[in-house]
Parts: C-alpha cells; structure tokens; sequence
C-alpha cells in the first residue's frame, strides 16, 4: 500500500500535478483496507467455531476449524468411540473373588478413565474405597497396585499372568483378568454395544475419507463391521505405539489424518495426527492432546460436521476474493486521484462491514444447510 502510494504520488509530481498527486497519497492509504483481509479468518472461523459448539462439537481455536477442513484420512478407535463407554453387557467368568479384593478391584478399575475399566467399575456393586500403593497404568495393557499387602493386576491376560488358562471368550466381548498374588480367578467379558447408526455413519464418510479402525481390544467384533469396513481397514490388539506408528505412516502418504479415539488412552495417536478427536459422554471429562472434543451422542454429525467444516473454509476464501477485489477497484480510483479523502473514509469501513457480513450470514447459512437436524442446534 505505501509503495503504490508513493508511486501514485510520484507520477502526479513527474507530470506537474501537485494536487491530484496529494489527494491520490492521500486517498490510497484510506481507501485501501488490510483490515478487511485480516478480518476474514478470525470473523468467520470464530463464529464456525459458536456454531460446531451448539451442535455439541468443541475445538481448541479457528486453527483447528481449518485443519478439520482439510482432512482426507479417518482412523476411528473402538472401544468408548464406536462403542457406548456406559452400555455393555458384562459376564464374569470364573471363580468370583471375595468381597475385601472385590473392593480393592473397584477402586482400582475406579483410577482409570479406559471405558473398559470404567463399564466394569459401573457393573461391580458398591464397596468402600481402599486405600492403594504403587498404582501402575501401563497403555494398552492394564493396571496394578498393592492394596492390602495384595498385589492385584487388571487387564489383559498377557499382562495379569503368562500361563495359560481356560477361561471361555464370550462372543464379541472383551476380556479383562483379574489376577491377585500370582493367582488369576477368572475375567471380566464385556461384550460392546454400537451406537446407533454406527452403519450410517461409515457409509456416509467412506465417500469422501479412506477410513481404518484401530483398537486395542480382540477382533472379536470383526465380522460384524465387515459390512462397513474393508478387512485390510481394521486393524485389532494395536497398542498405543502401534496407533502412533500406523498415523505417521499414512501421513508420511501425505494424508491428512483425524484420529478420533477415547482421550487418556489413545493421547499418542491424538498428538500425532493432524488433527486429534476425542469422544466423550460428558464434557466435563478430561481429554489431552486433542484438538476437538465431540460429544458421543452426536458422533452420528461427523459427516454434516466435516462438510461444515470444509465450506466454512471456502467461506473464508470468499472473504479474502471480496475484500481483494474492494482494494483493486478502490486503489484503482484512488491512484487516478478520482477520490476524494472523504469519500475513502467512508468505503474504508464498509470493505470490513461487508467481509463482516459476508462470514456471519454465510456461516449461518451453512449451519442451517449441514447443522440443522443436530439435536443441539435449534437456536443457530
């Protein structure tokens, strides 16, 4: 802007006029806008990020809007993604510790925010809290402590004891042991319910995104997505390094990758992928390393989320056209000397009311096209 100011001033000087080459100096500098261009992502970014809010979907900043836009690679998690982390049916199998270790299991299941820990914690009946030592969380693997002189382990079954042993694997379930002193009493299977219109959901996102599933559980559920997912997609007994190293991968394709996952349990893969979803039932739960936060009801809007997303960034290129074109016709009459200073001072503020107006009618707009049926968003 200074230069074609200058510029502007110089000509009318080199042919002797004075006062067109001050009223062109002068008007360039009003007339012309930057203001309008910065205004174009902050205005309509923030007011996308108002609208995915009411919809009970919940980013850390207008980057993270942009980054959502421009993802092409799905990896869903399973367990408290796909799954509801507060409805499973739950079968113990075994023989059933007594109630002192029973207590000391639940407060132990209770120190873990993994959905599968926290199904068990909900199933067991009330005991009082007991105190614990040396409580150990190790990822996609299980959880110890000393409770009570006792040294108990929860988890997998490579994890709680190496031996075989001959506990029967309920059909689509999930199995967590219990193991006291050396001794295994049997495991937990939990056997996983999808939300609802999980089958919708896939189909409407494959047409647009390569998905895959990683989870840390058996592929006791396999056969079952089938019907949505390709068996190359899905990927089972993954521990958290395995979900980090599969995301560098397809990024190192160059994929744009969204993770979408259960928080604490899959932060690695959150951190790495370029932008990190985490599914929650409430959100006043604690999620890390993510970049937005979706509330599990509303996980069926993924779809009408992500084409939101995608046009509220076209939205934003529009501003960037409008108020370019404000500033190559207003510099244009400006240069000329055609302007007069008041007559810029005027149009100066209506480029920023109109790129203003532009981002929230549009982004409205958009709301009303992909957010409405969003239980959450009737007042958009």
């Amino acid at each position: 802007v200074l230069a074609i100011a200058f510029i502007a001033l110089g000509s009318w000087l080199y042919m002797g006029d004075f006062e067109s080459g001050i009223r062109a100096f002068t008007t360039v500098l009003i007339v012309a806008c930057p203001c309008a261009l910065a205004l174009a992502t902050p205005v309509t970014l923030g007011y996308a990020m108002r609208v995915l809010s009411k919809a009970g979907f919940f980013v850390k900043s207008t980057q993270s809007v942009e980054d959502l836009s421009k993802i092409d690679s799905i990896v869903f998690d399973k367990t408290g993604t796909l799954t509801y982390s507060d409805k499973a049916e739950v079968v113990f199998d075994g023989n059933m510790p007594e109630h002192k270790v029973l207590a000391a299991v639940k407060t132990l299941f209770n120190q873990s925010k993994h959905p599968l820990s926290q199904i068990i914690y909900n199933w067991l009946p009330f005991y009082p809290i007991q105190e614990i030592e040396d409580y150990k969380e190790i990822s996609g693997q299980g959880i110890s402590a000393r409770v009570n002189g006792q040294i108990i382990k929860l988890g997998k079954k490579q994890f709680v004891d190496s031996q075989p042993t001959d506990f029967d694997k309920k059909a689509n379930s999930s199995q967590v042991f219990i193991n006291v002193d050396g001794l295994t009493y049997g495991c937990f299977n939990v056997k996983h319910v999808f939300r609802e219109n999980i089958g919708d959901l896939f189909n409407s996102l494959k047409i647009d995104y390569k998905l895959n599933l990683l989870s840390g559980d058996q592929a006791a559920e396999k056969k079952y997505l089938t019907q949505w997912l390709a068996e190359e997609n899905m990927h089972f007994e993954q521990l958290p390094g395995d979900k980090k190293e599969f995301i560098t991968k397809w990024q190192d394709a160059q994929q744009k990758v969204l993770m979408a996952g259960d928080g604490l349990n899959d932060s690695a893969a959150l951190r790495k992928s370029d932008f990190g979803l985490a599914i929650t039932e409430s959100t006043r739960q604690f999620s890390p390393a993510c970049d937005g936060i979706l509330l599990g009801e509303n996980l069926k809007q993924l779809p009408n989320i992500m084409k939101f997303s995608k046009a509220a960034f076209k939205l934003v290129i529009a501003g960037f056209v409008l108020s370019f074109l404000y500033n190559v016709v207003g510099l244009s009459f400006a240069v000329q000397a055609l302007l007069s200073p008041v007559i810029a001072a005027i149009l100066m503020p209506i480029s920023s009311f109109s790129v203003v107006l532009l981002a929230t009618l549009g982004t409205r707009y958009l709301a009303n096209k992909y957010l409405l049926e969003t239980e959450n968003s009737r007042d958009l």
